[in-house]
């Protein structure tokens, strides 16, 4: 399932990797949050589990070790997925197949007993959106975790230009949920980033651009990926921290 890739792509994927550094889990959650979002799963040994947009593996490989069942992972990042297929050689049990590809365009055999989707990475209009894309691969009484940005307060005008989108993009946390209700999933459990947990995980992204950038002078693509990263930067302080929030919810698909 190989998706060749834009020039484009390869330096966001790049950018990405270089950002997200040493980071296991590329995005706000906590690994205490992850950890418990994952116990709330309670899946038998065996089960087949989907990450689509897995990123680094981290989130899937814990599912894996954790009930011993066979996880598939699909992301279009090839530096991510390498990453992933060097953690997971240390697996101890359960079994794990990485697939470098488009995830929305994954046509697997058969369902899923669970479904991750942990702040994906493409491009979605709506949390609603988002379920839908992940729900088709769930069997009935399956379940989907999932994480999606929300608005924590009433976003400004001046934030939303410098995010690039709209108010009706994002709706809030329980507005997440209640979104799920509608499609007819059952909420059993959902959590949010704390700005405590924004902050670690803004700093360090940035953090890891300029140490790239101070000892790559020569890189072609230093100027374009600082220019990136402080411009990340400077959304976060005029408004990210305040406005936007990041949440991870579980449903269990109706039988």
């Amino acid at each position: 399932m190989s998706t060749p890739l834009t020039s484009e792509d390869e330096q966001r994927f790049r950018f990405s990797s270089i950002a997200h550094g040493e980071m296991a889990i590329m995005n706000p959650l906590s690994g205490t949050v992850l950890n418990e979002a994952i116990g709330e799963l309670e899946l038998a040994p065996g089960m087949r589990v989907l990450d689509l947009g897995c990123g680094k593996g981290e989130a899937l490989r814990r599912v894996v070790e954790r009930y011993d069942v066979h996880g598939v992972g699909v992301d279009l990042s090839p530096f991510a997925i390498a990453q992933a297929r060097a953690a997971s050689m240390e697996l101890r049990q359960g079994t794990l197949e990485l697939i470098e590809g488009d995830a929305l365009e994954y046509q697997p055999d058969s369902s899923f007993d669970a479904v991750l989707a942990l702040g994906p990475g493409w491009e979605h209009d709506s949390f609603e959106t988002l379920v839908r894309q992940t729900y088709a691969h769930a069997q009935p009484g399956g379940l989907l975790l999932l994480a999606d940005a929300y608005w924590r307060t009433e976003p400004t005008e001046e934030y939303m230009a410098l995010l690039g989108v709209t108010r009706e993009e994002m709706g809030s946390h329980s507005a997440n949920v209640q979104v799920a209700i509608g499609l007819g999933l059952v909420p059993l459990w959902a959590a949010a980033a704390t700005q405590r947990d924004w902050d670690r995980y803004e700093w360090r992204y940035l953090a890891n651009v300029e140490r790239w950038a101070a000892a790559h002078p020569a890189d072609p693509q230093r100027a374009a990926f600082l220019e990136r990263g402080r411009a990340g930067r400077d959304r976060y302080l005029a408004g990210g921290r305040d406005q936007l929030g990041f949440g991870i919810y579980l449903f269990r698909v109706p039988r």
